[in-house]
């Protein structure tokens, strides 16, 4: 719709404005908070992975297989080196992911603040 000169917004379309913005931004707020959720549940997976790891590494199981087994046993103290710094690594991750997912939130209210 092309401007008119000395038109301007009705009450009418001010509300009509609002609610669609609102709508919008409802929206944009789910979306944000499932792509938060989905990156948490993603990093704990991999957090509980990793200790899955360590905690079959300190099986008794596999303690007594690799007394059988010097290869199992030459390679134990890699899987568990590997699999604490994969947890080290989901807890920076999560960390970090806390910030960004913060920062987002309050950069989509401003956003959202600029369409009212």
């Amino acid at each position: 719709m092309p401007d008119v000169e000395g038109a301007r917004p009705s009450a009418e379309t001010s509300s009509v404005e609002q609610a669609a913005s609102g709508i919008v931004g409802s929206d944009l707020r789910q979306a944000l908070e499932a792509a938060v959720e989905a990156l948490a549940l993603a990093i704990a997976q991999r957090t509980e992975e990793a200790n899955a790891t360590l905690d079959l590494v300190k099986s008794a199981d596999l303690k007594a297989l690799a007394k059988d087994v010097p290869e199992i046993a030459a390679k134990l103290p890699t899987i568990s080196a590997e699999a604490a710094a994969r947890i080290k690594e989901a807890q920076a991750l999560q960390a970090q992911q806390e910030k960004v997912a913060k920062d987002m939130r309050a950069d989509l209210d401003e956003f959202l603040a600029l369409l009212r």
